[in-house]
């Protein structure tokens, strides 16, 4: 899963997701559910991370090198999570362990837990 992927919306209910290898999926999200969204014209919250979804699965990690979210050619964050510490005006910790959020500089070759 390593490289660049993207997602686009291009309405409340019509979503493509592109893979690094350039292939997409066209995704559908009934407009039943899409009600359960904030409405697009407010903006769309970005979440980000893993969830286990199994107890086998408890304990595996994600590392997210870059993130950046554009609204047509306007960026409106551009993240590569150099600095020391995440910055509270752009992002909110929602996990149940915090302390395992943090920012890995470039030039570390190996975390140990």
């Amino acid at each position: 899963m390593l490289g660049t992927w993207s997602i686009r919306f291009q309405d409340n209910t019509q979503v493509t997701l592109t893979a690094s290898d350039g292939s997409t999926a066209e995704l559908l999200i009934p407009e039943e559910d899409a009600l359960y969204f904030e409405p697009l014209s407010k903006g769309v919250t970005a979440s980000f991370g893993v969830q286990p979804n199994s107890v086998n699965r408890i304990g595996l990690s994600a590392v997210i090198s870059r993130i950046r979210i554009t609204k047509g050619p306007t960026v409106v964050l551009d993240e590569d999570f150099q600095s020391p510490e995440l910055n509270p005006d752009e992002w909110v910790v929602r996990a149940q362990e915090p302390g395992g959020v943090f920012p890995v500089p470039a030039e570390v070759a190996y975390l140990v837990s």
